[in-house]
């Protein structure tokens, strides 16, 4: 499939699918080197994750019933996935729109979200402590495991971008 034979419609619609497969695989990726430093997660990590928080207000929201424990897990995974496929659908948006967000690799992009999302949204959502009350080294987790999930967005795009070009 060419992108020069498609309307402004198709491929603004394929830049956010490409996004939102990306971002999916971003989420494994940052997942993965989450679950490689297990000894960080278990120090930093004195709650439940937000993700499971998150899952317990969605569920609380549609059901008016918090989520069983037993299915906490399997529910914050699945609030993972499904927020790296929206934010990556948003990155492939934007890059279709304007390529010079892709700055950095995706880098530039991951820092705005993990700032606004992980040190704004988040706490003032009541699913985690407020940034000042949150150790250095939390921070520095975050911003690492959001950089992995930035590099491997981008590069994810950017290669089924170019299969998807190919004629």
């Amino acid at each position: 499939m060419c992108r020069g034979r498609m309307t402004y419609g198709q491929a603004v619609a394929l830049d956010i699918a490409v996004g939102a497969v990306a971002g999916l695989v971003a989420a494994a990726a940052m997942q993965a080197f989450q679950v490689a430093a297990p000894s960080q997660i278990e120090k930093l990590e004195s709650d439940e994750p937000a993700t499971a928080k998150m899952a317990d207000s969605l569920s609380h929201a549609a059901t008016g019933k918090s989520l069983p424990e037993k299915t906490k897990k399997v529910a914050s995974t699945a609030v993972h996935y499904m927020t790296g496929a929206i934010i990556g659908g948003v990155y492939g948006l934007i890059a279709g729109i304007a390529p010079v967000f892709t700055m950095g690799r995706g880098l530039v992009f991951a820092a705005a979200v993990w700032m606004l999302g992980d040190e704004l949204a988040v706490p003032a959502l009541g699913w985690a402590p407020r940034a000042s009350d949150t150790p250095p080294e939390k921070h520095a987790y975050g911003a690492a495991s959001h950089a992995v999930f930035a590099v491997t967005l981008d590069f994810v795009r950017r290669k089924l971008n170019e299969w998807i070009s190919e004629d």
